[in-house]
């Protein structure tokens, strides 16, 4: 007869139960820097009224993945516990999707009830409520959209960048050097993008760089989980021989290298169209008579 142990399957590692409490773990180890950043947004856009442009919301973003987006994704490699982390039943998966979630809920957070302040000038109808001085002020409205969909995501792109390289890094440098890596790669996608929108359209409308940094959150997701389900659990010195950490980054290298290599070409061809522009419709207004003044009658 068959014990227990052997009668009864392990459980999924799709669960909700399973990654529900893998996400309550998760916050008790990071809600104290997490607390701290979000009492920073609590103070500055509705207590002191000081956020009143997107362009905060994005800075706050960017501190959450300089701040706790590589150390929660890389906890593991500092410890040096990730053949324990490894060999607990949940499986990797689940433990990836718990600590990405996290920091996405939080981005989330941040860019829709933050644009959502800023652009009905909420802080300042609470305030008026108690009474009415500078505070409740509006503010002028932020001319374009684009700002309020890039303060969602950038910071997400980032995150997500950073959070792959930092899951899969190899030792604690090649952790804190993540963040570095996914700013400035979701930076250069958000500037191309613009780049080729005022080429395209001489205007900002985020209809190129909003769907870019989209593309790059999910294809660096989901390449980071399918890089940590094959990844080799480093020792107690936080060192193993795999080489998940450098696919990654050559890929998002050369993802950036040939966006870079667009944008100059871009600028070329546009520089030499404006000129060429230019030279034709001189010999126009060289052509063209100056009109003379009238005489005064007497």
């Amino acid at each position: 007869m068959m014990s227990s142990s052997f009668t009864h399957a392990p459980p999924a590692f799709t669960d909700p139960q399973i990654l529900r409490n893998l996400i309550r773990q998760e916050w008790r180890l990071c809600r104290g820097p997490v607390v701290t950043l979000a009492m920073a947004w609590l103070t500055g856009l509705w207590v002191l009224v000081i956020f009143h442009h997107p362009g905060w919301l994005i800075a706050i973003g960017l501190w959450h993945c300089i701040t706790i987006s590589p150390i929660q994704a890389g906890r593991d490699v500092f410890d040096g516990t990730e053949e324990f982390s490894f060999s607990l039943p949940p499986g990797r998966s689940p433990l990836y999707l718990a600590r990405v979630s996290l920091g996405l809920v939080f981005l989330l957070a941040n860019g829709l009830l933050g644009g959502l302040a800023i652009a009905c000038n909420l802080p300042q109808r609470l305030w008026a409520v108690v009474f009415s001085g500078g505070l409740t002020e509006p503010f002028a409205p932020v001319a374009g959209w684009p700002w309020y969909a890039m303060a969602i995501l950038l910071p997400c792109a980032a995150h997500a960048v950073t959070f792959a390289m930092a899951a899969n890094a190899r030792s604690r440098t090649a952790v804190n050097a993540a963040w570095p890596v996914g700013i400035s790669f979701a930076v250069a996608m958000m500037a191309t993008g613009f780049y080729l929108e005022n080429f395209l359209w001489q205007e900002l409308d985020g209809f190129i760089a909003g769907p870019a940094l989209l593309v790059t959150t999910v294809l660096a997701l989901l390449s980071g989980h399918h890089a940590y389900l094959r990844k080799e659990a480093t020792g107690s010195g936080g060192i193993a021989d795999n080489g998940s950490f450098s696919v990654i980054f050559w890929i998002l290298a050369f993802v950036l290298g040939l966006t870079l290599f667009s944008s100059v070409l871009f600028w070329g061809f546009r520089a030499t169209t404006v000129q060429s522009h230019a030279v034709e419709h001189e010999p126009a207004r060289q052509a063209k008579p100056t009109p003379t003044p009238a005489r005064a009658q007497p």
